[in-house]
């Protein structure tokens, strides 16, 4: 071990020593393009001086010659014609790297050109018509105002350019101190590595004897908590043969550690298909075959020493070292019977509830809070002509055909029963119309909703019980109409008809020809005004009795 740390602390001094010149010649390469990219920009600001230069003598020339008249004051601007086209063509050049300022160079051009035509339409002016003409021009401005913009744009040049440079020039002095600080850092890296191989060879002999000890530490550690984790825990050694049994696998299995030790797995741990009764294959033979985590197939009983039965789970994993060497296998299963009745009784349950909701006639449907449709029984079905469907809530109306009692008007999407339920409201009684293709007729509902929610108070959907009242409808607006035929036929009889209660002898209603020969209203004869004789009552249900002409009171 003491020789592979010296073997390894050199070798990472020399690779420190290789990365830090290593290092140092790449900053040296950084230094060197930095330094050739300021002189690059130093000759790109030259060029947009010259070319300012340009400009200024030959448009001085232009002023000296309109003053004057004498040729020899045209000498610097024949020059500045020459250099500035020169200078702009260099600038072109050396900027072709830099799209901002190839932009501006394509704008610049142009304006030069009508910069150096107006000098040149002034010349010529002066030459043929005269300093009045010529300084017509001058006086128009445009001369000037293409100067300010040539102006602007090479000052826009110069700042980005002076930008350019305070970057490179950062550059080159990073790349002095990267490359100083990479030689200094390599070199105490490297001595510092050499003073740490050689405390670790010190103190190897002492971390050896304390790591033993840490080991035996652990291993009592991590038997103890196997032996007292709620799982099942058995280990087997490569052969299969049983090594350790926690106290949760020696309770479900039988079988005790000292009986186990030894014991092939398939004897300790007997497992055989729940519904076949047929043996299953052991899941540690699976493991040393497939070398990796398996788990038993559903539906898997373990058959304990003692005769009792167990619905179990469980996984099996290889025991690995470090360098991935198999030295056993662990598996690790735990008693799911309690869970399986539960999930049994529960199943149950719900093909109970199932069953009931199917069976009732009220339509019942559920959705969740998004509008999804979780429960639409066949009642619901039946009534509505159609069941659950995919459509968003807004839809809703639309695909089913809602509308108001009216039969006319449709159901505002976001005042559906459902819908209000599903936002938290209770919602009784309501009463909407359906017809769709399937329910062409039409028919007439009684809905109740409410709120579904967690015990928490949190809102989880709504849920909505309906049924069918259109035949109760048809029948009271039939009774309605029977009884508006009976008070058509009531008060327009000839013959005086009073009506009373035999139990009680009040009066209970009088026709028109009553009130018209008797000389009393309505009110008068309403009770407990009036009584019918005593010789009448034979029965406490009502009746209608004419011709009274006998009157009774108090």
């Amino acid at each position: 071990m003491e020789r592979r740390i010296v073997f390894l602390g050199f070798a990472l001094a020399a690779a420190i020593s290789v990365f830090a010149g290593y290092e140092s010649y790449r900053n040296t390469v950084r230094f060197s393009e930095a330094s050739e990219w300021r002189k690059h920009t130093y000759e790109v600001l030259r060029n947009i001086d010259a070319t300012a230069a340009g400009l200024v003598d030959a448009e001085t020339g232009q002023r000296g010659y309109l003053l004057t008249g004498q040729e020899s004051y045209l000498e610097p601007y024949r020059a500045a014609i020459q250099s500035v086209g020169q200078t702009i063509g260099n600038l072109n050049s050396l900027t072709s790297d830099n799209p901002n300022q190839q932009k501006r160079i394509q704008i610049l051009r142009p304006l030069v050109e009508k910069k150096l035509g107006e000098l040149q339409l002034t010349i010529d002016l002066h030459k043929n018509e005269g300093l009045a003409s010529a300084n017509k021009v001058v006086l128009e401005g445009s001369g000037k105002r293409w100067m300010d913009q040539i102006r602007a744009l090479l000052s826009e040049m110069t700042n980005e350019e002076e930008a350019l440079l305070r970057v490179r020039t950062q550059q080159t002095s990073q790349s002095v101190t990267r490359s100083v600080r990479t030689v200094f850092a390599g070199t105490l890296l490297s001595i510092s590595l050499l003073v740490l191989c050689f405390l670790l060879l010190t103190r190897e002999l002492f971390e050896r004897k304390k790591t033993q000890e840490a080991l035996a530490k652990s291993e009592k550690w991590f038997s103890t908590t196997l032996a007292s984790i709620g799982d099942a825990v058995i280990a087997t050694d490569m052969n299969g043969a049983v090594t350790f049994m926690n106290s949760v696998a020696q309770s479900l299995t039988g079988w005790t550690q000292a009986e186990a030790t030894g014991k092939s797995m398939d004897l300790v741990f007997d497992i055989v298909n729940k519904e076949t009764r047929r043996p299953v294959e052991n899941p540690v033979k699976k493991v040393f075959r497939e070398g990796k985590v398996v788990g038993l197939a559903d539906h898997t009983l373990l058959l304990s020493k003692g005769g009792k039965e167990f619905d179990i789970e469980d996984s099996g994993a290889p025991i690995l070292t470090d360098t991935g060497e198999g030295f056993g296998v662990v598996l690790v299963f735990r008693d799911i019977t309690e869970r399986k009745l539960a999930d049994a009784e529960a199943k149950r349950q719900k093909e109970l509830l199932q069953l009931i909701l199917e069976s009732i006639a009220d339509g019942v449907v559920v959705a969740d809070s998004n509008g999804k449709f979780l429960l639409f029984n066949a009642a619901a079905e039946q009534v509505l002509g159609m069941g659950a469907t995919e459509t968003i809530p807004d839809k809703w109306s639309d695909q089913y055909g809602v509308y108001l009692p009216d039969a006319v008007t449709q159901y505002p999407p976001d005042q559906l029963p459902l819908v209000r339920a599903m936002r938290g409201e209770n919602v009784d009684a309501v009463e909407l119309f359906i017809r769709n293709p399937q329910v062409p007729e039409g028919r007439l509902l009684s809905i109740n909703g409410r709120p579904l929610k967690r015990t928490d108070g949190a809102l989880q959907g709504g849920v909505v019980v309906f049924h069918d009242m259109t035949e109760r409808k048809r029948a009271e607006e039939t009774l309605r109409r029977s009884e508006q035929r009976y008070h058509l036929l009531f008060d327009s009889n000839p013959h005086p008809v009073w009506v009373y209660d035999l139990k009680t002898l009040a009066i209970l209603d009088a026709n028109h020809s009553a009130v018209r020969n008797y000389g009393y209203s309505r009110e008068e004869t309403s009770p407990p005004c009036w009584r019918a004789p005593q010789r009448h009552r034979r029965t406490p249900n009502p009746t209608v009795s004419g011709n009274i002409a006998r009157k009774t009171g108090r």
